[in-house]
């Protein structure tokens, strides 16, 4: 069985006052990558907010904001993959589960729960990750898996037969 795993890179930066309630994306980079088949993908398009005193996270990822190396690939990426016409946007928007009181600094282990939407497909997610709170700003990082088959995602190749999309996040609110 061949197998292939996607890699998603997260890198979201922001300008913002840590005492403000709701911190918002000023600038960031998306980024996924096919192992097997040397695939790639960079975005910046994209919305995230983190809001540490209701402890909530989103992110609104436009599809068609990823750029590839071979433009055909992202003509297929957009038109066979995702059908970004149809369904032009991808999101998270959850809660973050913790005891902590993040509006202090420090370095905490939290889960976060809510729904994910991929395609027509929305359903309750939830990853571990870390929050790093300083003088500097907000750090988050986590590391979670997504089985294409559960938000209806084809592969690049008719012979791929990977299933799970291993996601890396980096998000910095600053």
């Amino acid at each position: 069985m061949k197998s292939s795993i996607l890699i998603l890179f997260i890198y979201v930066v922001s300008f913002i006052n840590l005492s403000a309630q709701s911190l918002a994306l000023k600038e960031g980079n998306i980024r996924f990558i096919s192992e097997k088949k040397g695939i790639s993908a960079e975005n910046t398009t994209f919305k995230s907010e983190i809001n540490i005193q209701e402890k909530s996270i989103s992110f609104s990822i436009t599809i068609k904001g990823f750029i590839f190396k071979k433009p055909k690939m992202q003509d297929h990426f957009n038109d066979k993959v995702m059908i970004s016409e149809t369904f032009p946007t991808a999101s998270f928007n959850g809660k973050i589960i913790t005891t902590e009181d993040l509006s202090k600094p420090g370095t905490y282990e939290v889960k976060v729960e809510g729904n994910m939407q991929i395609k027509d497909v929305k359903k309750e997610y939830n990853a571990n990750g870390t929050i790093k709170i300083s003088a500097d700003g907000v750090a988050v990082k986590s590391e979670f898996m997504i089985n294409k088959k559960d938000f209806n995602i084809e592969g690049f190749y008719a012979n791929m037969t990977d299933d799970i999309i291993k996601v890396f996040l980096v998000s910095v609110y600053h």
